[in-house]
């Protein structure tokens, strides 16, 4: 693997950009290790020589992410450091795709940061994607720090480990504490209005259509949104606007085949709010469109909706769906359903319909689970 460090000038520059050539890349994604490091990695910033490490996990330990590549920065120091922290990909095109964005105040405490749905997993393998170069991924990080090595100086020194009373002496300060969490408690309350009326301001924006520059064509019905939030959501939509050179992007038009217009719309509600409002109505729909469209948070909300519903009449069908749109965690309350009841399963045609895959996952279950 090869790293390629683009450091900024010793005292003025404030942001540094790390490569990591993830070699062999398809062996890594086809074997059975979970992590894979990069070397470690370093930035020179204010005459400070900072201790960076890439890492990317196939997210196998983390239910309803797994069908997903999560990314992280390591930090190796413990100076405290606040930063933001750009991820992204490097298409064999040079261009960054797969943009995400996080912010960390990294100390003694917290060493790391990432995103734990950065990208599904089987797009880097798909080759219209053009992520791949000779089998090597490339994952940029920038790394961008917020006036944070004036922190750094001090805690070398010791400094700014206490807090000074009234008297002068270096003793805590107790009213700090107390002043501290009824102003959280209020920042709390107003930052929660505040988001309410964002997901209101976004759901009129949608409703509206105002500025809108796509639509989505169901049948004979069309449905009208915004690009730039669209590809902020969904990494699917961002290559769909990327990559789609025809003339339906000329026009802005989308046909959609496969989802009902009703749950098209409860899907980019989803999108725009983070609310599902029609759920219990066409929750199969929306896991359907959740999987298509790569909206992890919609996927989870719908799965613990169907886990609520799984009952013996019904297992078989939501083992079979859970398998199809790789819902891990409905898969796991359905398996136990079936499982504990098995004997009443087998001889019926739907437990004869299952896929051998199906099969074998039901037979390892058993071999590790006493049957009553």
């Amino acid at each position: 693997m090869n790293v390629n460090v683009c450091n900024g000038d010793l005292e003025s520059s404030s942001t540094f950009t790390i490569k990591w050539k993830v070699k062999q890349f398809t062996a890594y994604f086809e074997g059975n290790r979970n992590d894979l490091n990069s070397p470690e990695l370093l930035t020179v910033y204010a005459n400070n020589v900072l201790h960076w490490r890439l890492r990317l996990s196939k997210n196998y330990d983390r239910e309803g992410y797994r069908s997903y590549m999560a990314v992280y920065l390591d930090y190796l120091d413990e100076f405290p450091m606040t930063a933001s922290v750009i991820f992204a990909i490097l298409s064999s095109r040079r261009e960054r795709v797969f943009q995400r964005v996080t912010k960390a105040k990294f100390d003694k405490n917290l060493h790391f940061c990432g995103i734990i749905d950065f990208v599904q997993q089987n797009l880097i393998t798909d080759g219209s994607m053009n992520l791949l170069m000779n089998d090597s991924l490339i994952i940029t990080c920038e790394i961008r720090f917020q006036d944070s090595m004036l922190c750094a100086k001090f805690s070398r020194l010791g400094l700014g480990e206490k807090s000074t009373s009234q008297d002068g002496v270096g003793a805590p300060n107790r009213n700090i504490k107390s002043t501290a969490i009824t102003s959280a408690s209020h920042a709390t309350v107003n930052l929660n209005a505040e988001l309410k009326a964002l997901s209101d301001d976004m759901e009129k924006l949608l409703e509206s259509e105002i500025y809108s520059d796509v639509s989505f064509i169901i049948g004979e019905k069309k449905i009208r949104a915004h690009k730039n939030i669209l590809t902020t959501r969904s990494q699917v939509f961002e290559q769909l606007f990327a990559n789609h050179e025809t003339a339906e992007k000329k026009r802005s038009l989308v046909g959609v085949k496969d989802v009902r217009y009703e749950a098209m719309r409860e899907m980019l509600r989803f999108i725009y709010t983070g609310k599902v409002n029609d759920l219990d109505k066409m929750p199969v729909e929306l896991l359907k469109a959740a999987e298509k469209y790569a909206l992890p948070g919609l996927k989870a909300i719908v799965e613990k909706t169907l886990a609520q519903k799984i009952k013996f009449e019904n297992a078989l069908e939501y083992l079979n769906l859970a398998k199809t749109y790789n819902a891990s965690v409905l898969n796991a309350r359905a398996m136990d359903c079936v499982i504990n009841r098995l004997g009443d399963y087998v001889n019926t045609p739907e437990f004869r319909d299952l896929s051998v895959e199906i099969k074998d996952d039901l037979l390892s279950a058993v071999s590790k689970k006493k049957i009553p």
